[in-house]
């Protein structure tokens, strides 16, 4: 009886914590690192977005992203759900991506799963920002993203699609605000 009094106290005292999610770290990429330029990013984001979705036509969205930095800073974990800004339980964007320093500490690669399947895209850092490009797995077509902050601190995002004549042709856009 003696033992059962421990293990039952024990049980009552650790049943609060069941269900808590620990206390995600946050620990940013060191100065010299290549990864530091993205250091603005880690948080939680909600804005407006558009897509242009087949016939559809030209979509509104409300758009979160949530960014972590993850393994002591040597990974950036972006989730992003999209929903329809006319019916909140339709989701038209869901996708989790990681940008990731490589073992030589001096690459960066870049990698995403969608709701429609695995991306590989090239990736490359940029003042403010970054951009991403690709053969999109379902059209075929050349695609490519460009993320800055501007000068309010906004996440603006804007996608592109190659035309049949080369020219650009953008077929989504979203402005987040850090919350």
């Amino acid at each position: 009886m003696r033992r059962f009094v421990p293990l039952v106290l024990f049980l009552a005292l650790a049943a609060p914590l069941v269900g808590q999610s620990p206390a995600m770290p946050h620990t940013p990429p060191p100065a010299d690192s290549p990864l530091a330029p993205l250091a603005f990013l880690a948080g939680d984001w909600e804005g407006d977005a558009w897509m242009i979705m087949g016939p559809e036509g030209r979509t509104a969205v409300r758009q979160r992203e949530w960014v972590r930095w993850m393994a002591g800073g040597t990974v950036l974990a972006i989730q992003g759900v999209g929903r329809l800004a006319s019916d909140s339980s339709r989701v038209v964007h869901d996708a989790f991506a990681t940008i990731a320093l490589g073992n030589d500490r001096r690459t960066v690669s870049f990698r995403a799963q969608t709701m429609h399947g695995q991306l590989d895209p090239t990736f490359r850092i940029v003042p403010n920002g970054f951009d991403w490009e690709m053969v999109d797995p379902r059209t075929k077509m050349q695609i490519h993203y460009e993320m800055r902050l501007d000068a309010q601190g906004r996440w603006v995002e804007k996608g592109f699609r190659t035309g049949p004549t080369g020219e650009r042709i953008q077929f989504f856009e979203m402005t987040l605000k850090r919350k």
